[in-house]
């Protein structure tokens, strides 16, 4: 049996693992990554939600908007082309319900900070 020591032990392979394991490595730091299955195939692969800003507890929209700068960067840091394409998306109220659109402005209004 041979025996392996790193700094860090990352479990998981889907966004979260990598990008964790990537960006420590970056750092200098030696890591083992453990999935049990193919990279990003299980949540990972077929889950939109990692990218989205609009709808979030504003308490996430730094981190959101941080993560959404790096993926811009991703082609350059992995110097190779990736598969995604960062767009909008429309969130409609309806029942012209004045409580709504009150929430709808509230909620822009703090994400304009």
């Amino acid at each position: 049996m041979t025996s392996h020591t790193s700094d860090v032990i990352v479990i998981g392979g889907g966004i979260m693992g990598s990008s964790t394991t990537f960006f420590l490595q970056q750092r200098g730091m030696s890591v083992v990554l453990l999935e049990r299955d193919k990279i990003g195939q299980k949540a990972s692969g077929s889950s939109f939600g990692n990218l989205r800003r609009q709808g979030r507890p504003i308490s996430q929209l730094p981190l959101a908007n941080r993560a959404s700068a790096v993926w811009k960067t991703l082609p350059a840091l992995l110097g190779e082309q990736i598969e995604v394409m960062l767009s909008g998306h429309l969130r409609v109220g309806y029942n012209n319900r004045p409580e709504l659109i009150d929430e709808f402005s509230d909620y822009a209004r703090q994400a304009r900070g």
